[in-house]
């Protein structure tokens, strides 16, 4: 099986209060941790592609060192992760699955990725907490070619997760799924510090 990955990092970040990909966890971005632990899998995941929006040329060239590809979402501002996703897909090779990872989404282990990729491939995996689904996905290779067609018929992104059977991989340790807030991203440092 072959496996790609779409970061999502195209939104501005105004209620966190910068943009996303270039706020830190520690002495990394949430941007080169995600790409850290993609890297750090068994599997090999390639492409690794990455969709900004806001701040596209900053993003890009706070992370020059990255080995990822680069999209852009011109329509940021008037569009949703699905259309980012999409963007990403551009970039992707039609046979590959699709692991789909919003930048806000932190603390994903090696080994809980590793039992991701390793669900059904006709079975969408997707990380939680307590067997509510969060993030990251793994999307089959069938569903993400169905993503590129104009005329897929799906409207949000919840809407191509909920359109076949998941499989909830719980997080083995602490996990934070849409970092919004300044403090919650603290609280969540602090919870890693205590692990």
């Amino acid at each position: 099986m072959k496996c790609a990955a779409v970061i999502c990092a195209a939104g501005a970040g105004s209620r966190m209060g910068q943009n996303k990909a270039l706020c830190h966890i520690g002495a990394e971005t949430f941007l080169s941790s995600i790409v850290r632990t993609l890297k750090n899998v068994t599997t090999k995941i390639d492409p690794i592609v990455v969709v900004t929006g806001a701040q596209d040329e900053l993003v890009r060239l706070r992370h020059a060192d990255l080995p990822v590809v680069w999209a852009h979402n011109a329509l940021w501002q008037t569009t949703h992760m699905l259309e980012s996703l999409v963007c990403g897909l551009s970039l992707v090779p039609d046979d590959c699955d699709v692991i789909h990872w919003p930048v806000d989404c932190l603390g994903i282990s090696v080994p809980d990725l590793e039992r991701l990729i390793g669900v059904p491939d006709n079975i969408t995996g997707v990380i939680g907490v307590n067997g509510k689904p969060g993030h990251p996905v793994r999307f089959s290779a069938n569903l993400m070619r169905e993503l590129r067609c104009k005329t897929h018929g799906f409207q949000t992104l919840k809407d191509v997760f909920l359109s076949c059977p998941h499989a909830v991989i719980d997080a083995s340790g602490p996990v934070m799924m849409n970092c919004n807030d300044p403090r919650a991203l603290s609280d969540f440092v602090a919870r890693m510090g205590k692990m």
